[in-house]
C-alpha cells in the first residue's frame, strides 16, 4: 500500500477536518435532507426537527457536537432498518428488489457532515478515470470510453486478438474489511481523530430487517451501508483498487487514446456559447415509439425540449428517428455547433461506417448524414 498511495492531506487541510461544526453547518445539513423520505427506527422524519425547530433543534445540536466532541455515538443514533422496494411490478424473485438503509436523522446529519467535508477533498485523492459520485465529472463519460474500446477491438485487423473482461467490481469494493479502509484514510494523510469519527459512524451500525413494515432480527454487519458518508469511502475505496491495478500493469501515466475513424476527447466537452448540446433518446413498443430529447448550453440547465409520438418498425430505427428530429430542431433554429448524446452504440457505428448500414435504418441514416452538412 505504501507504494500505491501518497499522503495527499496537509496539516492546514487537516486543521480544517477536525474543527467541530457549527449552528450552520449543522443546520443545513438537517435541511438537505428531504422532508418526509425514509425515516430511521425513530419514526421520526426530518420535517419534524424542521417543524418544531425552537424546541428540539437545539437538542439536535446538541447532540451532534456531542458526537464531535466526544467521537462516540449512541448505538441507538447508529440502528438502522433493511428495507426492499421493488424494482418492477410483479416482483418474484429477490433480484427484482432494491435493498434502502432508513437511518435515524441524528445519524444522517452526522453522516451529511462528514461527506460534506470531504467533498472539496476528492478531486485530489480520486483518479481523474473515476467519474461517479464525483462534482464535475461527467458519469456517462467511461461508459462511452468503454463502447468506443470495445469498437476499436471489433474493428481491429491486428494479428493479436483482443478480449474484455466484464468485471463486477461492487462486490469487491462491499466487501472490503473497515480495518482496510482506515488503512487508506491513514496513508492518504487524514488526521487520527477526523478517522476515528468516519470509523465510529460505519462499525456501530445495526441493522433489523423490516418485513411487512415490522422489524425483525438485530445483527451487527462487519462491512458496508448505504448512506452519505459510506458512498463517498465507497469512491474512496475504488480509488485504491483502480491505483492497484495500474501499479500492476504499468507505471506511465494512462491516456485516453482511441484508434477510430471518431477520435472523441469525452473528458473535453464543448464549453463555448456557440456550442449546443443535445441528448436525444426514443422508447418503442410494438404500438408505437416516443422520440424525445433535451437541449442546453454548456454549465446551464436545459432550455428546450421535445416529445413526439412516431411508428418505427424497430427500436433501431426509433432510435435513428429520435436523432434525426434532434438534427431537424438545431438547425431549423440556426444552431452551427451541436453535440449530440446517444446512447445506442449501433446507431453510432451505422453512421461511422455507412458501408456497414443495417438495411432497417439505411434511408434514415443517409438523411443523418446529409444533415450534417448545415452544421459547420
Amino acid at each position: 500500500m505504501e507504494d500505491l498511495i501518497n499522503a495527499t492531506i496537509s496539516d492546514s487541510e487537516n486543521e480544517r477536518l477536525i474543527q467541530i461544526p457549527d449552528n450552520k453547518e449543522i443546520l443545513m445539513a438537517l435541511n438537505s435532507i428531504p422532508n418526509l423520505k425514509s425515516p430511521g427506527p425513530d419514526g421520526i422524519p426530518s420535517l419534524f426537527y424542521k417543524h418544531y425547530g425552537d424546541t428540539v433543534k437545539p437538542l439536535l445540536i446538541s447532540a451532534v457536537k456531542s458526537f464531535f466532541n466526544s467521537g462516540f455515538i449512541l448505538k441507538e443514533w447508529n440502528n438502522t432498518f433493511i428495507c426492499l422496494v421493488t424494482k418492477c411490478q410483479g416482483a418474484s424473485t429477490f433480484k427484482d428488489f432494491r435493498p434502502i438503509s432508513l437511518c435515524n436523522v441524528c445519524y444522517k446529519v452526522i453522516s451529511k457532515i462528514i461527506a460534506n467535508m470531504l467533498k472539496p477533498l476528492l478531486e485530489r485523492i480520486i483518479s481523474p478515470n473515476q467519474t461517479a459520485f464525483i462534482e464535475g465529472r461527467w458519469i456517462n463519460e467511461n461508459g462511452l470510453l468503454a463502447q468506443e474500446i470495445l469498437h476499436t477491438m471489433r474493428k481491429t485487423k491486428a494479428r493479436r486478438g483482443w478480449f474484455g473482461m466484464k468485471i463486477d467490481f461492487t462486490k469487491v469494493f462491499d466487501k472490503l474489511e473497515w480495518s482496510f479502509i482506515i488503512k487508506i484514510l491513514e496513508r492518504l494523510g487524514f488526521h487520527q481523530i477526523f478517522i476515528s469519527w468516519i470509523f465510529q459512524c460505519i462499525s456501530t451500525t445495526t441493522f433489523s430487517i423490516l418485513l411487512n413494515g415490522s422489524p425483525h432480527g438485530h445483527f451487527s454487519p462487519s462491512r458496508g451501508k448505504q448512506a452519505d458518508l459510506h458512498k463517498t469511502i465507497k469512491i474512496i475505496k475504488g480509488n485504491f483498487m483502480e491505483r492497484s491495478k495500474k501499479s500492476r500493469a504499468t507505471q506511465d501515466r494512462e491516456t485516453y487514446h482511441l484508434e477510430t475513424s471518431l477520435q472523441l476527447e469525452i473528458s473535453k466537452m464543448p464549453t463555448g456559447p456557440d456550442w449546443h448540446i443535445i441528448s436525444s433518446d426514443a422508447a418503442w413498443n410494438c404500438n408505437g415509439s416516443c422520440l424525445s430529447g433535451v437541449l442546453h448550453q454548456p454549465h446551464y440547465a436545459p432550455s428546450l425540449s421535445w416529445f413526439q409520438i412516431s411508428y418505427e418498425g424497430t427500436p433501431l430505427q426509433a432510435e435513428a428517428k429520435a436523432v434525426l428530429l434532434a438534427l431537424t430542431i438545431a438547425a431549423d433554429r440556426g444552431f452551427t455547433k451541436i453535440w449530440i448524446r446517444c446512447d445506442t452504440l449501433l446507431l453510432v457505428e451505422a453512421i461511422l461506417h455507412p458501408h456497414t448500414l443495417p438495411w432497417e435504418i439505411r434511408n434514415i441514416v443517409s438523411n443523418i448524414i446529409s444533415s450534417f452538412n448545415i452544421f459547420s
